[in-house]
């Protein structure tokens, strides 16, 4: 039998040829559990040579391809196991997840509303749904599906935190930082020997220790917080590297990095949960900019060509950027159109080894390249403040950026993440910033054609 996606995954054994057809599906599946895709999926090709019409092997390969971003491959595998069991819900359901990891949203709304009417009780069914309706921006749909997913799986933290995104996207900021705390179920966030976690109430003489925590963009964003809070100190725990840089914030009296003992507080709040506590709405959130600025001493001057009228860093992959869904990432080739011009000095601030891009491209001379001199996010936030724009993708940079109040666009694909959600060109969050989204999903071509014209107009005055 079919199981929607992550709830049938499993070992295979070195005697694989000796075992019976199902002792060898569900030895692969063991496996694929595990998280050996590979010994899975050949063990999966053994079982679909000895037995080429088992449903169950062709929708447990498609699964795994999906998760190793090989979506072609999925959707021939899901439709060949589709073909068989034409009325399963969980190969529908499966099926949906692969049409919306390709970005076809329609078909996969028509594919997975008909799994929701054979299977009204399954709550996968329900979940994937909404993930459709939300990209397809129907957030008042998605919300309710989500719940009632919620109602059948109370339990389900993936749900959750998809529906706080949901919420949160929808500007509904106190219900959806509320929901946004299933982050730490089922644990929660208090931990053996910890301080005690702050609730809201006066702090008044005693300190605070601020956790970062999950992204260094989402420490940047969050950070800002900090200056709302009234106690007699505040300490920030985070990465060392963004301790100088953080240490600049209104609010923030030290910042410390992970797993040093903070002095003089008493009590613990993961930075993500200050919006909670403080009750931040979308309408009294803190916009002021800028909330941070380069430590002293940070980074070197930049002394631009004397024909250029604008200077301009660029940003075309994050650090440490996986795509999943399978769908053509940003490149330095999609950034091509805004290197046409001899009277904009274009900077390189992409850092990591995507750096190497602009050689292997043959970019080198079209756009000057900082990655040898930028050590550390501080110098980066000094070469920031002598730019005049800032083009970039869904990255750290975006945020720091946006907290030293200099003018940054963001590249953001058709379905993008909740926090940019919320209006078509500005973000509540960064007044210097703007939004460029595809005009449909995988169309980069056209989110940059519109970034290229609007910066010809800029430089044209």
């Amino acid at each position: 039998m079919a199981l929607p996606e992550g709830d049938r995954e499993e070992e295979l054994g070195s005697a694989a040829d000796t075992v019976s057809v199902e002792g060898l599906f569900d030895l692969a599946a063991a496996k694929q559990r595990a998280g050996d895709l590979e010994g899975a999926r050949r063990a999966y090709a053994r079982v679909l040579e000895l037995e080429p019409l088992h449903h169950d092997a062709l929708n447990n390969l498609g699964v795994l391809l999906r998760a190793e971003g090989k979506n072609g491959a999925a959707l021939a595998a899901q439709e060949r196991a589709l073909a068989l069991k034409p009325d399963d819900p969980a190969l529908l359901a499966n099926h949906g997840n692969i049409l919306r990891s390709l970005g076809r949203l329609n078909e996969a709304l028509s594919i997975l509303h008909r799994a929701v009417s054979l299977a009204p009780k399954v709550p996968a069914v329900h979940h994937n749904l909404g993930l459709v309706l939300q990209d397809l921006g129907h957030h008042d749909d998605a919300l309710a599906c989500f719940e009632r997913s919620l109602s059948l799986w109370p339990n389900n933290r993936r749900v959750k935190l998809d529906r706080a995104a949901c919420l949160l996207a929808k500007g509904e900021y106190r219900d959806g930082f509320r929901a946004l705390e299933a982050r730490f179920e089922p644990e929660g966030p208090d931990r053996e020997g910890s301080l005690p976690v702050w609730t809201g109430d006066s702090l008044g003489a005693r300190g605070l220790l601020l956790e970062a925590e999950q992204s260094v963009g989402d420490t940047l964003q969050f950070v800002r917080f900090a200056a709302q809070l009234k106690a007699s100190r505040v300490v920030l725990s985070c990465p060392p590297e963004l301790c100088r840089l953080l240490g600049t914030a209104q609010g923030i009296d030290a910042a410390i990095p992970f797993g040093e003992a903070p002095e003089g507080v008493e009590l613990r709040l993961p930075i993500l949960s200050l919006p909670r506590v403080l009750g931040a709405t979308l309408g009294s959130m803190p916009r002021r900019v800028p909330y941070l600025r380069p430590p002293i001493g940070a980074g070197f001057a930049l002394t631009h060509p004397k024909t250029a009228k604008l200077a301009l860093g660029i940003v075309w992959t994050a650090t440490g950027e996986e795509r999943a869904d399978g769908l053509q990432p940003v490149g330095l080739e999609d950034f091509f159109p805004l290197l046409s011009r001899a009277d904009i000095a274009v900077y390189s601030l992409q850092t990591g080894p995507r750096s190497a891009d602009l050689e292997n491209l043959g970019a080198l001379g079209l756009v000057h390249d900082l990655s040898g001199l930028l050590a550390s996010i501080d110098d980066l936030a000094r070469v920031i403040e002598q730019l005049d724009l800032v083009v970039t993708v869904n990255s750290a940079v975006a945020h720091l950026a946006g907290a030293l109040g200099r003018p940054v666009w963001l590249v953001l694909p058709a379905r993008a993440d909740w926090r940019w959600a919320l209006e078509r060109e500005r973000c509540p969050w960064y007044p210097t910033l703007r939004l460029f989204r595809q005009p449909q999903a995988g169309d980069w071509a056209g989110a940059f054609a519109a970034v290229a014209r609007k910066l010809h107009a800029v430089v044209a005055g």
